[in-house]
């Protein structure tokens, strides 16, 4: 008896167009299994993170994260726990650098400019999330040893200035008479919030590109810049607490970073002067 008879049929008894699709679907779908653990690419488990706390003070923050399915390429993002992560903010000035060691571990170097608070922590591939982990560390202030201070509680109203480092995107939301919002998670709310006086530009940070021509030549070209220098001035009332002047735990005193928030925007920015106002001009406070 022939394998396949005049009628086309396998053995007298199954077509042979009905056996050879059976054969395939029980082949392929096997195969189709093992192509898919092969070939799919598992999302990151972000299991722990070592420390989970880190001094504002500190100049380096690195960050050991354990877990699975880690891979190069892959972009860290943190962001205020509370504050989701949107397409606005991540930026350049959220992004920790991410240093792969192996597909269970990573470290990651934290961005410098983190204030005071809890932080959640985004891996991206891309532009699409795939992992993401709440309330991962926070950035703390430390508890130094208190000195004697003679003036501790005294308030005032300082009047400071500010250097800030402005995307320009930004510039068009600012408006002088905006008044910060206290920092919120940070400290107590201050009796006198921080108002801006004054916002002058410094420098619009213009660059000349050199394009290179056909023939060796270069052409020069005046970019548009991105961000620019400002200087404010702003008014506020402090709290003098070991011996340094504070508001909402920010230190006030020259050189030292500060913040200012409102409900649309925050910008940052270095102390640059500082004058307590005479007795005629302090704002009476409770």
């Amino acid at each position: 008896m022939s394998v396949v008879d005049s009628r086309g049929r396998l053995f007298g008894r199954v077509n042979l167009i009905d056996a050879i699709a059976v054969g395939f679907v029980a082949f392929g779908i096997p195969i189709a299994f093992v192509a898919y653990g092969v070939f799919h690419v598992q999302a990151p488990v972000i299991a722990g993170v070592t420390p989970t706390s880190f001094s504002v003070e500190a100049t380096v923050r690195r960050m050991r994260v354990t877990g699975d399915h880690f891979r190069p390429y892959l972009r860290a993002y943190v962001s205020r726990t509370g504050e989701p992560l949107t397409v606005d903010t991540l930026s350049q000035t959220l992004r920790a650098n991410f240093l792969i060691e192996t597909t269970k571990a990573v470290e990651l170097k934290l961005p410098d400019n983190l204030l005071t608070g809890v932080y959640d922590l985004y891996l991206f591939d891309e532009g699409r999330e795939v992992a993401r982990r709440v309330s991962t560390f926070s950035i703390t202030t430390p508890d130094v040893p208190r000195t004697v201070d003679a003036h501790a509680g005294e308030r005032a109203t300082l009047e400071i200035g500010v250097r800030f480092d402005i995307e320009n995107g930004l510039l068009d939301s600012i408006k002088v008479g905006d008044v910060d919002v206290n920092q919120p998670g940070t400290g107590p709310p201050s009796p006198q919030p921080a108002t801006l006086l004054s916002l002058q530009p410094i420098s619009d940070r213009a660059a000349v590109l050199s394009v290179p021509l056909g023939d060796g030549a270069n052409i020069r070209v005046l970019t548009a810049p991105t961000r620019a220098l400002m200087n404010g001035r702003i008014r506020l009332g402090a709290v003098r607490n070991n011996n340094i002047w504070e508001y909402s735990r920010q230190h006030v005193r020259l050189g030292e970073r500060f913040s200012f928030l409102t409900t649309t925007y925050v910008i940052q920015g270095t102390i640059t002067r500082m004058t307590m106002l005479p007795a005629s001009e302090q704002k009476a406070t409770p």
